[in-house]
């Protein structure tokens, strides 16, 4: 199953929350990477990517106290579930490519019996 993950900042100052706004875009792609720290506050190796997704949409909590951000990430598995409406045909060739005779002949081959080598 493809599932995701969101993060969550809170005690955010008010010129992240402006950036969070302006800049979340859903679909752009996000990465979670996973790394210990000492207690000198060095990174202990090397950090692990723990998820690689596309941004969802990003929630903003305000109170009088604090504000908090969460920013949700789907699985790019999701995509094997959305059914595709591009077909091999001469019509959806031409939407991408005007004037390719690629797929011309799609339609009059699709029902013909071919008999390969000796019959």
């Amino acid at each position: 199953m493809a599932g995701g993950t969101a993060v969550s900042l809170s005690g955010v100052p008010l010129d992240l929350v402006q950036m969070a706004i302006e800049e979340a875009r859903q679909g752009l792609p996000g990465r979670i990477w996973l790394g210990l720290l000492a207690e000198n506050s060095e990174i202990i190796a090397d950090p692990v990517q723990a998820f690689s997704g596309r941004l969802d949409v990003p929630e903003i909590k305000d109170d009088a106290n604090t504000c908090t951000i969460t920013i949700s990430y789907e699985s790019r598995l999701i995509d094997l579930t959305v059914a595709r409406t591009w077909r091999y045909t001469h019509e959806s060739q031409q939407v991408l490519y005007p004037g390719d005779l690629g797929f011309e002949y799609v339609t009059a081959i699709q029902d013909r019996e071919i008999t390969w080598g000796r019959g």
